[in-house]
């Protein structure tokens, strides 16, 4: 039990990472605002080039602002960049690689699976939070 504590625990503060370190331009996107998105995310960029993520975000905010030129530019770079990431780290570049974007949802979906099966074992009236 205690280690699914620390473990959830590591889960929240990956997420609330990833949220602070795309707060500022997901806010902006979600309010309609990609001129200021893509400019938030291109100073961002600028500084951590290699951070995959960023690549998809400011492809996305190009996409939302109807620039699905720019957007298919960036997420060509940003493949770029992970197999560069990958090459270093000594892992496939032929494979595709899911960054925090695609797999942080994911994560949301396994505490209702876990949740469940839980109760459905009848683990929950142990005692242990639900």
């Amino acid at each position: 039990m205690l280690g699914d504590i620390g473990l959830l625990a590591t889960a929240r503060r990956v997420r609330e990472a990833i949220a602070f370190r795309l707060g500022r331009a997901q806010h902006l996107t979600d309010r309609g605002q990609f001129a200021e998105a893509v400019a938030t995310l291109e100073r961002k960029l600028a500084a951590r080039p290699h951070d995959p993520d960023l690549y998809f975000a400011l492809g996305a905010a190009h996409h939302m602002r109807d620039g699905l030129g720019d957007a298919v530019s960036v997420w060509i770079r940003g493949a770029e960049v992970q197999a560069e990431l990958a090459h270093e780290a000594g892992l496939s570049t032929s494979a595709r690689y899911l960054g925090t974007m695609f797999t942080r949802m994911i994560g949301h979906t396994a505490y209702f699976d876990t949740f469940a099966k839980r109760k459905l074992l009848g683990l929950a009236a142990l005692g242990l939070p639900t």
